[in-house]
């Protein structure tokens, strides 16, 4: 018996994956969450055996629940649908186990397909599209975090609260980031992530 839930903090794109597992794909054993704690809170009272979730929450990234998720919940299958460009995602995500990555603005028919190979365990690539080759290829897992955050508006001392890690070590990965990126500035650094897609804050 499958169950399903999907995670996405816009209404209605929650709504839209709601109809296509249920009407199209036939599923009725559905629930939905929108944020990282919702997430959590449902893995806590019911067993999935997929979760479909998008990469940015407004409480986080998907990515710093991950852990926790595969550790607690092994069983549970998870995929990514997103906007976020998958080249800089993918080989993170891979390491967590993460089964498919479906872009958002993929065809529909190539969604469908995706999500019912997703849901009915058929094996396949993480990523069926081509990678695109930008700036951000080479940032480790705790440089993506570091950046999200920057992108989100947070402060040096915000970082370090929600990563748990020191002020000089959010300044050491920053550096990182700007060498790796040819970047000097956050302004500079903002300006390069949307010209490659990645958003600043929400999707």
């Amino acid at each position: 018996m499958k169950s399903i839930l999907i995670v996405d903090d816009h209404g209605i794109v929650r709504q839209g994956l709601s109809k296509i597992v249920t009407e199209v794909l036939g599923y009725s054993d559905l629930d939905q969450a929108e944020n990282c704690h919702s997430l959590m809170a449902a893995l806590h009272k019911k067993t999935y055996t997929h979760l479909l979730a998008d990469i940015v929450l407004p409480d986080g990234q998907i990515l710093e629940v991950l852990p926790t998720i595969r550790k607690l919940y092994p069983d549970t299958g998870v995929a990514i649908l997103s906007q976020q460009p998958a080249n800089i995602f993918v080989p993170v995500l891979a390491d967590h186990g993460i089964k498919k990555y479906i872009l958002k603005s993929a065809p529909d028919e190539e969604l469908v397909s995706d999500l019912r190979d997703f849901i009915e365990d058929v094996p396949g690539p993480l990523y069926r599209g081509l990678f695109r080759k930008t700036p951000f290829d080479d940032l480790s897992h705790r440089e993506l975090e570091v950046l999200h955050y920057i992108l989100c508006g947070e402060k040096p001392g915000g970082i370090a609260n929600k990563l748990g890690i020191s002020y000089s070590t959010v300044g050491t990965h920053t550096q990182r980031i700007y060498e790796k990126t040819a970047t000097r500035s956050i302004k500079q650094l903002t300006k390069l992530s949307a010209q490659f897609g990645l958003t600043e804050g929400r999707e």
